[in-house]
């Protein structure tokens, strides 16, 4: 399902990155500094996101995953550049993914 949701982000498949989550899913909106809740606060992110900046997502490894298969910590290449292609933020980060059954319940970004 996280490969499945990183695919759908990269291809700006809003509503195939929504049916990965729960529909009460928590996700981060890191330059808003607030926490979104809901498909309804989330596709109008994703929306805002793609219509001003360009995000590079790519999951590089999963470092962990809990053993009660709730939670998995994935690191990523992160590359976000404006809509003229330069480049405003590059690096890694690590996000923190939970689970409710096989969707996606939540996600938060931890520093690497």
């Amino acid at each position: 399902m996280i490969r499945f949701l990183y695919e759908a982000h990269a291809r700006r498949d809003i509503d195939g990155a929504l049916s990965a989550l729960t529909d009460d899913v928590s996700w981060p909106d890191v330059a808003g500094r607030r926490t979104l809740h809901g498909h309804d606060e989330a596709r109008r992110y994703w929306t805002e996101q793609f219509a001003t900046i360009d995000p590079s997502v790519s999951p590089l490894d999963v470092l962990d995953v809990e053993v009660t298969g709730d939670t998995a910590r994935v690191r990523a290449r992160q590359v976000v550049r404006d809509r003229s292609g330069n480049v405003l933020h590059e690096g890694t980060v690590v996000h923190v993914f939970t689970f409710d059954g096989e969707l996606i319940s939540g996600m938060h970004i931890e520093a690497e």
